[in-house]
């Protein structure tokens, strides 16, 4: 676990980061997605699919936004991804947008070819337990500083996060469940923007 003065650094650089959250939102990258295929030997684009027991999958993730929002993004990610980094980014505008109708539910999905992705985990499920995984987590896709301090302790919520990607069909980040529907291919922020508009003039359906 991080010691005691590794969490008040995190807590006065989340306080800093809140104070400037419109400054970086507003210079948010609009990001492509970088993996158009899956499992296809590269022949054959993924396709949108619907997940009937999504909303049992978002009680496991960790939840940021409102318990009541009309429409919910499960969001399997890896800290040490860069497209992951940048969706976040794009995640935390969507928010800000509709700030009383959308929440994001992260599960965690560390790639094995990111040597310190589960370092970065550990860290945030570390906040989760002292009910900071918000703060810590809008910390970690800007730097993985922090991964040594995380320290080996396994933590079971990583894996079971790993493990329902992986019966899902899930092999890389970032990966979406909007509503109910895991999306073949990631769409870029003003897709997310349009999907989400789409859902919530359907009342959340």
């Amino acid at each position: 676990m991080a010691s005691a003065h590794l969490w008040e650094r995190l807590a006065t650089a989340a306080t800093i980061m809140v104070a400037t959250a419109g400054v970086c939102l507003a210079g948010s990258v609009v990001w492509q997605h970088h993996v158009a295929t899956e499992g296809t030997g590269g022949q054959a684009p993924r396709e949108d699919r619907r997940i009937p027991d999504w909303r049992e999958l978002a009680e496991l993730g960790h939840r940021m936004g409102p318990d009541n929002a009309e429409v919910t993004v499960l969001y399997f990610g890896d800290y040490e991804c860069p497209y992951c980094a940048k969706a976040d980014l794009d995640l935390g505008a969507l928010r800000e947008e509709f700030p009383e109708n959308l929440a994001v539910v992260f599960l965690h999905f560390p790639l094995a070819t990111h040597p310190r992705s589960h370092a970065l985990a550990r860290m945030a499920e570390c906040g989760a337990h002292q009910d900071s995984f918000e703060a810590v987590h809008s910390l970690l896709f800007p730097t993985d500083e922090l991964a040594d301090a995380a320290g080996d302790e396994e933590l079971p919520g990583i894996e079971e996060d790993k493990s329902i990607g992986e019966e899902l069909g899930i092999r890389s980040t970032p990966r979406f469940i909007l509503q109910g529907v895991l999306l073949g291919a990631s769409p870029d922020s003003a897709g997310l923007s349009e999907l989400v508009r789409g859902h919530l003039e359907k009342g959340g359906l």
